[in-house]
Order: C-alpha cells, then sequence, then structure tokens
C-alpha cells in the first residue's frame, strides 16, 4: 500500500520552513522602516536678542522658542559660549540664556549654545552688538 500523506513531523518542518521564507521576504519588501526609526538630531535657528542698556542690566535670550527636536523629544540647553566681545557674562536659566552686561566698551557678542535630546546634540548661537553705526556725515 502507498502512503498519501506525509509524515507529521515532515509537513511541520516544511510549515516552518515556509513562514521563516515569508518573514524574510516580508523584511526585505519593508525595509529600514520596519525596525526602530533612526534617532534625529535636534534643530535649532539662530536668534538676535539686544543688549541691556546699561552696566549690570540683564536681558533673557529665549533660546527655547528656536530649539526643537523632529523626533518630538525634549530637549535641554546643556552649554553656553561666549565667543565674542567680552563685555558681559552669560549663564543658563532653565532652557534659556541670561546676558549680564559688565562692561560700558561697545562690542558684538556672539553666544554658542548647544542643545540635547539626550542623544545627539546640536549648536546654534545668538548674537547682540552695541557698537554704534560709522558716522557717514
Amino acid at each position: 500500500m502507498f502512503r498519501t500523506s506525509l509524515p507529521k513531523p515532515i509537513i511541520v518542518a516544511a510549515a516552518a520552513a515556509a513562514a521563516a521564507v515569508a518573514i524574510i521576504a516580508a523584511s526585505a519588501l519593508i525595509g529600514p522602516a520596519a525596525g526602530a526609526t533612526a534617532d534625529l538630531r535636534p534643530i535649532c535657528n539662530n536668534l538676535g536678542f539686544n543688549l541691556p542698556s546699561s552696566v549690570g542690566g540683564t536681558v533673557t535670550i529665549p533660546v527655547h522658542t528656536v530649539a526643537a527636536d523632529p523626533d518630538v523629544t525634549p530637549v535641554k540647553l546643556v552649554s553656553v559660549f561666549n565667543g565674542g566681545s567680552a563685555i558681559g557674562t552669560v549663564a543658563i536659566s532653565g532652557n534659556d540664556l541670561v546676558f549680564t552686561l559688565t562692561s560700558s566698551t561697545p562690542g558684538t557678542v556672539t553666544l554658542y549654545w548647544t542643545i540635547s535630546d539626550g542623544t545627539l546634540t546640536a549648536q546654534c548661537q545668538s548674537y547682540a552688538s552695541n557698537v554704534p553705526p560709522p558716522n557717514n556725515g
């Protein structure tokens, strides 16, 4: 007598192999989009600000309004550096900067500040000047 069906272990093995092939084929068609999305770098725009009008005066620079993460991960202001004239000091206050004018000497301030989403960082700048325009008279 001839057997008309395959033994059960062979059928199960064949079904498992077919399922594995289907999963591999589907992964190839879907590609990386099916896996975890890439962590995108935070972004920010440069921001101009007005210097305080008198020595000892402060101004808050709202950098949080121009900083974000495309992944919608909250960003944090992590560092700041004054790369311009040394006419004042700058400090981080929450997610903003506070600039204090310490000199009456005119100058141009360029603040380089860094934000982070916990994994990646981005650097932007804020700038201000109290240098009077040239006398064209």
